[in-house]
């Protein structure tokens, strides 16, 4: 590929033209890519001295800057987690009350002839299963 092509590139970086072949200059980024990595080196520095002990065996800066953030949430959860194991030993309470309970086959009614009466749907519904049976 000849340099010819380059000059039609798109893009505003600086040119120059040498003879009838115009070449574009674009920025260094090798620049940009050395100094973040000379920046990284005393950043990385910084971090490890800040996650070391004090020189009075103290906790780490992070450390300390952790706990001071999450300060009286042991107190919150252990509440919470005394509702919730409350919570499950009334659900399972209730659970073994309806597993072992008697059941009821007797219901003392006031109007008993009401149940078996039904609405007139239900009747209908009963015709017609009985009056099928009746015919196959």
């Amino acid at each position: 590929m000849s340099t010819h092509h380059y000059h039609h590139r798109r893009c505003h970086a600086p040119s120059i033209t040498i003879g009838h072949h115009q070449l574009t200059r674009f920025p260094h980024t090798q620049q940009t890519g050395f100094y973040a990595t000379l920046a990284v080196i005393p950043a990385g520095w910084a971090l490890y001295y800040a996650s070391r002990k004090g020189s009075d065996n103290s906790e780490p800066f992070f450390t300390r800057m952790i706990s001071s953030a999450t300060a009286g949430w042991n107190d919150q959860w252990a509440q919470q987690n005394a509702h919730h194991v409350q919570m499950l030993e009334q659900a399972g309470a209730d659970r073994a009350l309806f597993n072992y309970a008697q059941p009821v086959y007797h219901v003392d009614m006031r109007f008993p002839e009401y149940v078996a009466s039904g609405s007139m749907q239900v009747m209908d519904s009963r015709r017609r299963a009985v009056v099928s049976t009746n015919m196959g």
